[in-house]
């Protein structure tokens, strides 16, 4: 009976092991090894800014052997930084049901991309004791990405004199989501408590301006106001003087008297050195000597040329 028993176990043993080595010998015959085709006409796209990424999968179609049109699992893998601005590579990935998967790759280009563009809202002067007011005076704007301001850093050139006012060569950098890194050359002037009023003569309409490669540039342009002393004189670009700003209301023994009722262009020193032929950064620099000899300040324009 004891030998019957072991028989019997032996033969459910070989009858089992049998099954299993048939078992994968089918399944080995039978396994989904293939990954999907994809088919991509063009290895290349043009999308704006605005698309959603889904776009970058136009015209792509993916087919398996055993599932058929498989399209609809068509993954965006990867969405490289940008190769150079506008231009980039995406990753496509295809898969089947039994997780096997295919990758195409295809360049893609923004038609209306633009890098990352600062605003100033006014001249990049601070004091010495407070830097971080620069960023206030500053924003960052990207057609990807929206505001971007939070990642700006301001890096300085020149060792800062906790003591001494003055100018300072700096760079404002910034990068978007793309990769694509912004680093803008400015003039800081930086400023103590005793020198503030005469930090700012000179009003602009503009502080920062885009224009592109060939573009003429008239500094007078941008000129808006001038303060002397407590009086403010606004910008007349027939007459190319500053004139003196006269009282809204009141008779006319209320008007008041200026010494120096106007200011002509002559006066004011500008250096121009924007050069539209070469894209670039550049500085137009406004200077007015103060006719007490002891305000010497300026303001500058920063005029970012860039292709066309």
């Amino acid at each position: 009976m004891i030998r019957f028993i072991r028989l019997a176990c032996i033969n459910l043993c070989v009858l089992s092991l049998i099954a299993y080595i048939g078992v994968n010998i089918y399944s080995r015959n039978n396994a989904d090894n293939t990954p999907p085709k994809i088919t991509m006409p063009e290895d290349e796209i043009t999308i704006s800014v605005q698309d959603e990424t889904d776009v970058i999968f136009s015209d792509i179609t993916a087919e398996d052997e055993k599932d058929g049109d498989v399209t609809r699992y068509l993954t965006l893998e990867n969405l490289s930084n940008f190769i150079s601005p506008g231009i980039r590579t995406a990753t496509i990935a295809a898969f089947d049901d039994a997780g096997n998967v295919s990758r195409v790759t295809r360049t893609v280009h923004y038609s209306d991309y633009v890098s990352p563009r600062v605003t100033l809202a006014e001249p990049l002067n601070a004091p010495l004791s407070d830097m971080s007011a620069l960023l206030d005076k500053i924003q960052v704007t990207d057609c990807l990405d929206g505001d971007i301001t939070d990642n700006l850093q301001i890096v300085s050139e020149d060792a800062i004199s906790g003591t001494v006012s003055g100018t300072y060569k700096m760079h404002l950098q910034v990068s978007n989501s793309a990769g694509d890194t912004l680093d803008m050359p400015v003039t800081v002037v930086l400023y103590t408590a005793q020198d503030r009023n005469s930090t700012q003569v000179i009003e602009l309409t503009d502080y920062l301006i885009y224009v592109k490669k060939g573009t003429s540039v008239n500094p007078l342009s941008y000129l808006k106001s001038l303060k002397l002393y407590t009086d403010t004189y606004t910008w007349n670009a027939r007459k190319k003087k500053f004139i003196a700003e006269q009282a809204l209301t009141g008779s006319a023994d209320d008007q008041p008297e200026y010494e120096t009722p106007a200011i002509d262009i002559s006066e004011i020193d500008i250096d121009n050195p924007v050069n539209t032929s070469i894209p670039g950064t550049y500085e137009i620099q406004y200077h007015f000597q103060n006719y007490d000899n002891a305000t010497d300040t300026a303001v500058r324009l920063i005029v970012v040329v860039e292709e066309e």
